[in-house]
């Protein structure tokens, strides 16, 4: 918080004195905006020009660099986040935010919202049969686009739920009005695959919806096993990848998905901002006659303009697009099985050193997730003081949800983040648990004393 300007000592004149801080505060911008006009100049390539490609990695690797100058003129400090979304990007991805204004009903922007939609289609494991979309929302605009779209009037939606995720896809049916059949199991429980399929032979049941990665508890659920199901009751069976894309294996061929829902921010490392639906072409017929439930997340209507324009129907988040394209690349580059082991590798990491420190895991069911690990919050210390305590060493963990709230909190390892840094949160979890317990033993021996 800014100190409050004093009164000039001495003249007696009334003039305001600015602190040294402010100044500090205003040299500061002034450098970043120096060295933003420095990137600008020295980057931008002369009209017309073909760039070699040599010069070009030579001239992103210098853009990076200054990229990571101009981070450290900057108001908020760096912290290795480990929590689910928003994740750590790379000074790549935070560079491609930065572009010439767009106009988003030009060629050019239907240039980049193309190039995204194919690589994400890449990576979702599609197989020409599946066409994306790109919302300007978080990951639950696009559960909503594709539930408020999907479902005819008077049929019911199958919603399969372990956790707060799951809970959410049926608050947004009902919000609708579309009847909702809940096969729910507890928050730390696998799905059952028998008990849905007792709800799917219902005929008025028109689709099923679920949950991937359940995030709230860092669980995977059966999807390829509940989409086999789906098929041979004829259901549309939609699906929330959002904290699974480009970290778990998934495919919307294998896992025959009607309807697949995610978010550019967690696993596939680009910033908030934009969700993703894909569909299956045999969508279309079977909702034409749905009635649109919610103007701006019309799943036809973005439909519409993908095909007649390769635009979005509303004005989107442009530079955000950009980013998401960069993030891609870079996932396709490093190869999505490649990432996937990387991720394991990492939630390994982070289950060994915290269970050698002795924190608990929350479940361990076999079901557990490779992008993100809950475990019971330490006896010795209270949530509230660990994160906070954290946050002062640069590294933010993640609180769970309702009922388990301060009980239990997660550590996830998406975004791009190296072994170095993990090594470095478990040395510093270490050290909070010991600096607590010294503080705690103090307490006590002063207490002793006084009796």
């Amino acid at each position: 918080m800014a100190r409050k300007r004093n009164s000039s000592k001495g003249g007696g004149n009334g003039k305001v004195d600015i602190t040294l801080f402010e100044k500090r505060i205003r040299r500061g911008l002034q450098q970043g905006r120096d060295l933003l006009a420095e990137i600008v100049t020295r980057t931008a390539p002369k009209p017309g020009a073909r760039i070699d490609a040599r010069v070009a990695d030579a001239t992103e690797i210098r853009t990076n660099g200054y990229i990571e100058k101009l981070l450290e003129h900057k108001e908020y400090p760096k912290y290795v986040l480990l929590n689910p979304g928003p994740v750590q990007t790379t000074a790549q991805v935070k560079n491609a935010l930065v572009q010439h204004d767009i106009c988003h009903r030009d060629s050019d922007f239907s240039d980049i919202l193309r190039s995204v939609e194919e690589k994400l289609l890449n990576v979702m494991g599609a197989e020409g049969n599946h066409r994306a979309f790109v919302i300007t929302g978080s990951g639950t605009s696009g559960m909503e686009c594709a539930i408020s779209s999907a479902i005819p009037e008077g049929k019911k939606l199958v919603v399969v739920s372990n956790g707060a995720f799951g809970d959410r896809i049926g608050e947004i049916a009902e919000l609708h009005r579309i009847p909702v059949v809940d096969v729910r199991f507890s928050w730390a429980h696998p799905v059952r695959v028998a008990e849905v399929e007792r709800a799917l032979a219902d005929p008025d049941v028109f689709a099923v919806a679920m949950v991937h990665h359940e995030t709230s508890i860092g669980l995977l659920n059966p999807i390829r096993d509940l989409g086999r199901l789906a098929a041979k009751y004829d259901k549309l069976f939609i699906v929330d990848c959002v904290s699974s894309l480009g970290g778990e294996r998934f495919s919307l061929e294998l896992d025959q998905i009607d309807i697949a829902v995610s978010s550019a921010n967690k696993c596939l490392h680009a910033v908030s901002g934009l969700a993703v639906v894909a569909v299956h072409q045999r969508v279309w017929d079977r909702i034409r006659d749905v009635r649109p439930r919610v103007y701006y997340l019309d799943l036809k209507r973005y439909m519409r303009y993908a095909v007649d324009l390769e635009q979005t129907p509303f004005t989107p988040a442009v530079n955000t697009l950009f980013a998401l394209d960069r993030a891609l690349g870079e996932l396709l580059a490093e190869g999505v099985e490649e990432r996937i082991k990387r991720y394991e590798s990492l939630n390994a990491l982070i289950r060994r050193g915290l269970a050698g420190l002795g924190v608990e895991p929350f479940t361990e069911t076999g079901c557990e997730s490779h992008t993100i690990s809950s475990f019971f919050t330490p006896e010795s210390i209270a949530f509230d003081d660990l994160y906070r305590e954290l946050k002062n060493r640069g590294f933010i963990i993640y609180n769970a949800k309702e009922h388990l709230k301060d009980r239990v909190f997660q550590v996830a390892n998406m975004g791009a983040l190296t072994r170095g840094m993990i090594y470095d949160f478990l040395f510093h979890f270490e050290q909070v648990l010991k600096q607590h317990q010294r503080s705690v033993a103090k307490q006590s021996r002063a207490h002793l004393a006084v009796i």
